[in-house]
């Protein structure tokens, strides 16, 4: 069941270069506007820094690019339709300060949640399910602790786990919010990895960081005043609030 689903994206995937899309995207804050007019056309294969300070709007844009908050101007579209609809394709790993690890959940569990997309909250997880979940355990090399409480995990185990929740859920778009933050070195090492393997399949990956150490394009995000030069044309963005947003 999996291959054929994975056959059915990659249909749907042949006719839309582009596989993410900023069309001046507005997001704001009650009245405060945080980022406006933010333009991207990113394709398969491609990874992208989103590089700024402490509270510059990294994470806003991750989590309006996953869906999970509502934009105030603008459109998402991954595969030429509304990120609303595509959420499916779309998987977030969030900072780990943003995730309560005193919830009683076994890392098996936590890893689960990732076919939720797919298969829907109140199904059964089925034969398949299982073994995507087992293989992403796999992959990040914590198999031998999926019947652990995820709180009592060192901080690179559970960034692990979250990464392998991602993998379960199969996705073409794959965000990460500081990803390299409180993590061992083993765990970078993966991650790094990991990024090879994920472009290589055509996935687009970003990340929100504080300095371009991996490779791929840029999000820049700057304060007002500063400057901000646009080194890759393909994605362009503009300043809204109290920040000035230029992709590269």
């Amino acid at each position: 069941m999996a291959s054929r689903i994975e056959e059915r994206r990659a249909r749907q995937a042949a006719g839309h270069p582009a596989c993410l899309v900023l069309d001046h995207v507005t997001i704001a804050y009650g009245p405060r506007v945080v980022l406006r007019d933010v333009d991207a056309d990113i394709p398969r294969g491609e990874l992208v820094s989103i590089i700024g300070p402490n509270g510059s709007g990294k994470s806003t844009l991750l989590k309006a690019i996953a869906g999970l908050i509502p934009l105030a101007g603008g459109e998402i579209r991954v595969f030429g339709e509304p990120v609303r609809r595509m959420r499916g394709r779309v998987a977030y790993v969030p900072q780990r300060e943003a995730v309560d690890w005193s919830f009683p959940v076994s890392v098996h569990e936590v890893v689960a949640m990732g076919r939720y997309p797919e298969r829907g909250w109140f199904r059964r997880a089925g034969r398949d399910d299982s073994a995507i979940v087992r293989e992403a355990l796999r992959q990040l090399g914590i198999d031998d602790l999926a019947e652990r409480q995820i709180g009592e995990l060192s901080g690179g185990q559970q960034r692990r786990a979250f990464i392998a929740r991602a993998m379960a859920q199969r996705p073409d778009v794959i965000l990460l919010d500081e990803p390299m933050t409180g993590i061992d070195e083993q765990t970078h090492d993966r991650i790094l990895q990991l990024f090879d393997e994920w472009r290589a399949a055509g996935k687009v990956v970003l990340q929100a960081t504080h300095a371009h150490e991996h490779g791929g394009s840029m999000i820049v995000l700057r304060r007002r005043g500063e400057g901000a030069s646009a080194q890759h044309p393909a994605h362009l963005g503009a300043e809204g609030g109290e920040h000035h947003v230029r992709a590269r």
